[in-house]
């Protein structure tokens, strides 16, 4: 059986279990063979598990043969079970949470644009003008020596008035205050998440216990 540590990293194989240690061979990585106590194993599957890290466990001085290790002859050597380990397995199961925020982006623009239009006003303006008027005054005098009388003549009266000039001018008579304003509103959003579920069979295949909500069969 190979012994890893906690952390997963090979240490090396068991090459005996005498008494209360576990024989790790030397191999490539260190010369010499570990004497590993059993009270730093975790676990006990298809591999031994520590319950120290691989660095840990090179580094405990466990490379050194103890004392009270057991000879050959003394029969204190056993297997290693899972019987041996009180601390149960431990299976870490994960799950996806989603997190939801909101970054700003641009959805669009607005246009607001200005047009010259041309409309017809009506304007009520009053206007004076000169009319000739006429009045007659009876008179009794002598006619003057040298005034002349009995002739036809014209006499030219200027008549003046008023006419309505057009002044145009610019005058600011509205203005816009163009503004964003903020609507919230609800939106709805959906995304995958991933979990890890647990199915357990027997030595049938047959399904004893699960997690999720399905009911696949073996390898589904």
């Amino acid at each position: 059986m190979d012994v890893v540590g906690a952390d997963g990293g090979k240490i090396g194989q068991v090459n005996g279990i005498p008494g209360d240690y576990i024989v790790v061979s030397k191999g490539l990585f260190f010369p010499t063979d570990y004497y590993i106590p059993r009270n730093a194993v975790a676990t006990v599957t298809d591999k031994v598990h520590l319950n120290v890290a691989r660095h840990d466990a090179l580094n405990q001085g466990w490379d050194a043969q103890p004392a009270d290790l057991p000879t050959a002859d003394s029969g204190d050597g056993d297997e290693l079970s899972t019987s041996d380990v009180t601390t149960p397995l431990t299976v870490p199961l994960h799950e996806e949470e989603l997190h939801a925020s909101t970054r700003e982006i641009e959805r669009g623009r607005a246009q607001v644009e200005t047009v010259v239009t041309e409309h017809e006003h009506e304007l009520d303006l009053p206007v004076n003008e000169e009319h000739v008027l006429v009045r007659r005054e009876t008179v009794d005098r002598e006619v003057e020596p040298g005034e002349t009388v009995f002739t036809e003549r014209t006499i030219e009266v200027p008549l003046r008035g008023e006419e309505v000039v057009i002044d145009k001018r610019v005058q600011v008579v509205e203005e816009l205050e163009i503004d964003t304003e903020v609507v919230e509103r609800t939106e709805h959003v959906t995304a995958p998440a991933r979990r890890e579920d647990v199915r357990v069979y027997d030595e049938n295949g047959n399904l004893v216990d699960r997690t999720d909500e399905q009911s696949d069969g073996p390898g589904q």
